[in-house]
């Protein structure tokens, strides 16, 4: 099993999650939705497998934490609950079905996990290492 921490961002005209507080309760499911990567003449980034770029290496079993952009806090951990399949949804690439398993408001700070902040300001997603899933799985009492 590993934990990963998903970055959200508030804007996205066409995300499926408008904003934080936008959760189902504890137990309920959702989907993570992965962007649609462009070339610079607009057309789709694509494999020499035919998929989309940017395939996430989740797993069934593995937990991710959710960090909305500029909050500086996790205050989310979503279970794997399928494996990562190509979106039909416009403008996306991958889709990934979740299952909530613990919520904490306010949320952990990011530097209680041993993150910093500038290690997610390109990225979409991370891998944490064994010392920072160990703090998450502890805080959330997973």
């Amino acid at each position: 099993m590993a934990v990963w921490l998903k970055t959200f961002r508030e804007g996205n005209a066409l995300s499926p999650r408008k904003s934080p507080t936008d959760l189902p309760e504890v137990g309920g499911r959702r989907i993570f939705f992965e962007p649609l990567s462009f070339n610079s003449d607009g057309s789709p980034k694509i494999t020499r497998h035919g998929e989309p770029m940017g395939k996430p290496s989740y797993e069934v079993g593995d937990l991710i934490g959710g960090y909305w952009n500029g909050s500086y806090e996790v205050s989310e951990v979503w279970e794997v609950i399928g494996e990562p399949n190509v979106s039909e949804l416009d403008g996306w690439a991958w889709e990934t079905s979740v299952e909530l398993r613990a919520l904490r408001k306010p949320g952990v700070p990011l530097g209680d996990l041993a993150i910093r902040p500038k290690t997610l300001a390109r990225r979409v997603r991370l891998r944490l290492r064994p010392d920072q899933e160990a703090l998450l799985e502890s805080i959330f009492e997973l």
